[in-house]
């Protein structure tokens, strides 16, 4: 006697609906698990990669130090002036889960590391 049986379904149509169902429910559940494993995977390599960058690293992000106008950190935000937005790489900031505002030629970054290894650039 099955779960279902006990609970007084007995009627095979509906035992073959709640069955494919769970089968159907169950692959979902699998494929969900799945994808959160590999992007866990992924932000771990990211994370690997990227520990111990310095500010040698942070500039080129920001199209270089001819590009860079000035740079102003307030508490675990940094604000770098640039020349052109266009020579910013966003994607490395993506890359870097840093918080992204660009507003006119100002990058506003919300990055507690970042703000504190360029502190010490000066221009």
């Amino acid at each position: 006697m099955n779960i279902l049986e006990k609970s007084g379904i007995t009627n095979p149509e509906v035992i073959v609906t709640l069955t494919i169902l769970g089968i159907f429910i169950g692959t979902i559940l699998m494929v969900l698990i799945v994808k959160f494993i590999l992007v866990c995977k992924k932000q771990i390599k990211v994370n690997k990669k990227l520990k111990g960058i310095k500010t040698e690293i942070y500039v080129p992000i920001f199209g270089g130090a001819d590009n860079i106008v000035r740079v102003e950190v307030q508490l675990n935000r940094v604000l770098i002036e640039v020349k052109d937005t266009a020579l910013v790489n966003i994607s490395d900031l993506q890359a870097l889960n840093v918080g992204t505002q660009i507003t006119g030629n100002i990058v506003k970054c919300s990055s507690k590391e970042m703000a504190d290894e360029l502190s010490q650039y000066k221009k």
